[in-house]
């Protein structure tokens, strides 16, 4: 074999079978990595991949670059004790948004009361001015980001504020790239309409030239970067605490009751509904008892009577030597001693008539039997 395609053979097998590099390895990689090994190069690299995507949700919900930072810490604490339980892994992206926003959420309580304790003393600091975003629609657009389902608000945090391509981000979360952009599409759209019930009219061309500035935020500081990764590798021995202020651990812990409520409230709604689902099953089982209990029993095959002609009640005398119709009711039946003959009386019963007794307009018929 020539040199030169069993060299490219050699290097097309090392590219195939060399592990991914942490810059170029899937989220869901770099996450069962960091949950199986603590392995610092891992998270460092959704640190730098997701880090510009956090801290630009913290400034806008918090307008101040110093609370913004600390909130941006506290997100990626919080990564550290709740990886494990993110579903699925190729969400990383998604999921750091939504702890993001709630954790900026908390972080602007904290602030307000902050500020409103300073506007007592009259030491009310200038918050930062933002990026010269309509401020109105900046207070809007991640609270409607936000309740987005997640496979539409996945999109949007890669493509438009991660600045990833559509083919980027069907790798990261594993689809098609026609998925993607279908989802794109129709995640724009949807944004865009919450957003006009909000008062705001953002055309998909303005969404999209809105969500394209907010992706390119300032870098994150390396400072910011090294001192979440060298947290995440203290969080596993338990000796964080010393690396971040009070106010970070404190924010992270609020951070985690809040989702620990949501969960819990998951799991009730969902045993709420299994119990109200069984609940009018078992109604349900006992209301069809119940109606087939009412029923009346059926009469016995001997009293089952054929409807002759124009509803007329009849009884047919099967097995006779010429089928003969009895009006009925038939009161008395008797046989002949040799049993050749059938006699019947039928009319209606008078009141009080012993048995056997007719009275009233009534009719014998003798019918001879064929045996």
């Amino acid at each position: 074999m020539p040199a030169g395609p069993l060299v490219r053979v050699v290097q097309f097998c090392r590219r195939v079978l060399a592990p991914e590099s942490p810059d170029e390895a899937a989220d869901a990689h770099l996450l069962a990595l960091f949950i199986q090994r603590r392995d610092e190069s891992a998270f460092e690299a959704l640190v730098r991949r997701h880090g510009p995507m956090v801290l630009g949700v913290c400034r806008r919900v918090l307008g101040n670059s110093h609370d913004a930072e600390d909130a941006f810490q506290a997100v990626f604490l919080v990564l550290t004790r709740k990886a494990p339980s993110i579903r699925p892994r190729k969400m990383v992206g998604n999921w750091l948004y939504g702890v993001a926003f709630r954790t900026a959420l908390e972080a602007r309580k904290t602030a307000a009361k902050r500020q409103h304790k300073e506007r007592e003393y009259g030491e009310i600091r200038q918050a930062d001015s933002g990026d010269g975003m309509d401020e109105e629609l900046l207070a809007v657009l991640d609270q409607e980001l936000n309740r987005l389902p997640d496979h539409y608000r996945a999109v949007l945090v890669l493509c438009d504020l991660e600045s990833l391509t559509r083919k980027e981000a069907a790798r990261q979360l594993g689809c098609k790239e026609g998925t993607v952009a279908s989802r794109l599409d129709r995640a724009r759209k949807l944004l865009a309409k919450r957003l006009t019930r909000r008062g705001l009219i953002v055309s998909g061309a303005a969404l999209v030239a809105a969500l394209s500035a907010e992706a390119a935020p300032a870098a994150v500081p390396p400072a910011l970067i090294a001192g979440a990764v060298k947290t995440s590798a203290r969080a596993g021995r338990g000796t964080a605490g010393g690396l971040l202020s009070a106010k970070v651990v404190a924010l992270s812990e609020r951070v985690l009751h809040v989702l620990w409520l949501r969960r819990l409230k998951t799991v009730l709604g969902l045993v709420l509904v299994v119990a109200v689902s069984g609940l009018v099953l078992m109604v349900a089982v006992f209301r069809a008892g119940a109606a087939l209990r009412s029923l009346p029993n059926p009469p016995p095959a001997s009293e089952v009577r054929d409807p002759g002609p124009e509803g007329e009640e009849n009884w047919t005398a099967k097995g006779l030597l010429h089928e003969e119709k009895v009006p009925l009711p038939v009161h008395s039946i008797a046989f002949s001693p040799d049993g050749k003959y059938l006699a019947t009386g039928a009319g209606r019963r008078a009141k009080g008539a012993n048995d056997g007794a007719t009275g009233g307009a009534g009719a014998v018929t003798i019918v001879e039997l064929d045996f």
